[in-house]
């Protein structure tokens, strides 16, 4: 079954950690209609699709998504993310920003930016690390995800995927505030 993918279906902002702090966590309830100053009056805003048309089902049946070390079944692979998040992520429509750390680092290297790690959880937000993969044996690979192994795999979209759509299910995100950091991004 082919499964559309979030991060390929359309353009995700990435930022470095500091311009997700100044510009990514910024309250999209307060978004307003634009001045044109054409004819004095505000700007219509299309109709379109929105940002959760274009979030997938999960794979499988999804963790309880809470500060800590979560699960994820990936099309029968489990895979592994930190998940840092306020009580307030339940509950209040904050961002999602995933930190995929850099050859020969770990998702916990996420942590030497804890003032804007603060800043996400105030804002109701988490703060996503997944482990890199153990490559099959077969593939060689020299780098840390599957995206960078010129294998052609998509798993790590595919892990991306699963947590968007759990975090979805599970907590409260604004979906338009889905960012992604770390290793080169």
């Amino acid at each position: 079954m082919i499964r559309s993918r979030l991060l390929s279906a359309f353009a995700v902002t990435t930022f470095s950690l500091g311009a997700v702090a100044l510009t990514g966590c910024g309250d999209s309830a307060k978004d307003e209609p634009v001045n044109t100053g054409d004819s004095g009056s505000e700007a219509e805003v299309e109709d379109g699709p929105s940002p959760d048309d274009f979030i997938p089902e999960p794979f499988a049946a999804c963790p309880e998504v809470n500060e800590g070390t979560l699960e994820f079944d990936v099309d029968g692979t489990m895979r592994r993310a930190e998940i840092w998040m306020s009580d307030e992520a339940h509950a209040k429509e904050g961002p999602l920003v995933f930190f995929w750390h850099g050859m020969g680092a770990t998702p916990q290297d996420a942590m030497v930016f804890s003032q804007v790690l603060d800043d996400i959880k105030a804002e109701g937000g988490i703060l996503v690390a997944p482990y890199s993969a153990p490559p099959p044996t077969s593939a060689g690979f020299q780098f840390p995800w599957y995206l960078t192994s010129g294998a052609g795999d998509l798993y790590d979209m595919d892990l991306a995927d699963e947590i968007v759509a759990c975090a979805k299910q599970k907590a409260s995100i604004d979906t338009k505030r889905i960012h992604s950091t770390g290793f080169s991004a």
